[in-house]
């Protein structure tokens, strides 16, 4: 048997493995357990692999990231497009784009650190004692 097909039946039998044990809804989004949340990040991985191979450094051509929705947002920034590869490599468009996409990250996590930073303001103000009103005369 070629390796290839080895690594293809590995994957198919990890894939039913990881499958083999159903997470149910109650309500909100079902449990997200550690253990499961790398075994499919590493089947992704391996499936993407099988698909594209890597570079001589390792490296596949797409990645991807998983977010537990039980504990983190989703992911709010754009990926950065490169200025140096594509149709318009090193002309001002591409250099444009990239700005955009700059921007915008920016925007977003200027946002994300104002929530937050207001979120402590308001915590902290809460756990103060308030002075009590002093009556009039």
């Amino acid at each position: 048997m070629t390796t290839e097909l080895q690594r293809r039946l590995d994957l198919t039998t990890r894939m039913n493995e990881f499958l083999k044990v159903r997470v149910l809804s109650h309500g909100g989004y079902a449990p997200v357990s550690e253990a499961d949340l790398k075994a499919l990040a590493q089947l992704i991985r391996d499936l993407i692999g099988l698909k594209w191979g890597a570079d001589p450094d390792g490296d596949v051509p797409v990645e991807v990231d998983l977010v537990d929705r039980t504990r983190f947002e989703r992911l709010h920034f754009w990926p950065m497009p490169y200025t140096h590869k594509g149709d318009d490599a090193n002309e001002m468009p591409a250099f444009e784009r990239a700005l955009d996409v700059a921007l915008y990250n920016l925007s977003v996590a200027a946002g994300k650190v104002e929530t937050a930073h207001l979120l402590i303001r308001h915590k902290r103000a809460a756990s103060r004692p308030r002075p009590r009103p002093v009556p009039s005369p």
